[in-house]
């Protein structure tokens, strides 16, 4: 079945929405983290840690380079190389500092692109998530990361930024279109982003649903992300009803009465929502970060 957008106009039907829903960031291929915007302490923090750690990285090149050039040092002094020998300890900075700089830089964008949270981050449950609606992409890292310069060394702008945007963000999150994001898996675990949590557990109970293939329900999971969250591509009531009959035929072991197609919708993307994302009562942070 095709989860292509029917054209429509805003229902008020799909803006009936758990408040809740607008207080949190939900990436459907991905994590769902509650809209909580990093405190500047843990961010400090945070930040002091993934430094300590590169620094200890660094620690050993840092030791080889001083070495290297004293030895280059004394050998163009000795062999009375003059400019060539200015030349060559010039070079051997150049070299090091793209050396270092790879370092510093490779650290944040592999660590961010591929999990979303450096060492430290990871250890004051901060997690870099993108306003994009999906997965956070090798430019938004790389982008993000390459203005911290301007965050850091311009220290007014960077902090103005983060105390007076309503999401805490830096320059380089603005640019990214990005936000760091202060998690709670406690939280996590008790809420549902697509309907009311005691409801869903009742519509478990009485319908006994089967997942969708994994193609299929990744295609399902984008349709409603876009019609239910971020409600960029309001589906006709026609399509809502196709959807829910499909879903009815093929994926419930029971007939559900008096639930009507949106809810019948709703229900089956938080189940498959919690099936992608490993979501449960004994949720382990592991399985979603």
């Amino acid at each position: 079945m095709s989860f292509s957008q029917g054209t429509a106009q805003p229902d008020d039907r799909f803006n009936q929405t758990d408040p809740s829903i607008h207080s949190r960031l939900t990436v459907y291929d991905g994590l769902s983290v509650r809209f909580k915007p990093a405190p500047f302490g843990k961010r400090l923090l945070a930040y002091i840690v993934d430094l300590s750690i590169v620094s200890a990285i660094m620690y050993i090149p840092v030791l080889i380079f001083i070495f290297v050039a004293i030895a280059a040092a004394a050998f163009a002094s000795s062999a009375h190389l003059g400019i060539l020998g200015i030349i060559g300890l010039v070079i051997l900075i150049i070299i090091a500092v793209l050396i270092f700089a790879s370092i510093y830089h490779g650290y944040f964008i592999y660590f961010e692109y591929k999990r979303g949270q450096t060492f430290g981050k990871r250890i004051f449950s901060l997690k870099v998530v993108s306003l994009k609606g999906g997965r956070l992409t090798l430019g938004q890292c790389v982008l993000r990361d390459l203005i911290r310069y301007i965050d850091c060394s311009m220290i007014f702008p960077g902090l103005i930024a983060i105390i007076a945007s309503e999401r805490g963000q830096r320059l380089g999150d603005f640019a990214a279109q990005t936000l760091v994001t202060h998690y709670s898996t406690k939280e996590l675990s008790r809420e549902a982003q697509y309907m009311n949590i005691d409801e869903y557990h009742q519509l478990l109970e009485t319908t006994h649903p089967t997942a969708m293939q994994e193609k299929e329900m990744k295609k399902f999971l984008g349709f409603a992300f876009a019609a239910f969250i971020i409600q960029t591509k309001i589906p006709s009531a026609k399509k809502i009803a196709d959807v829910a009959a499909h879903i009815r035929e093929h994926y419930f072991g029971s007939e559900p009465q008096g639930i009507d197609n949106t809810t019948i919708v709703r229900f089956y993307a938080e189940y498959c929502f919690r099936k992608t994302n490993k979501l449960s009562s004994t949720l382990n942070p592991k399985e979603i970060l």
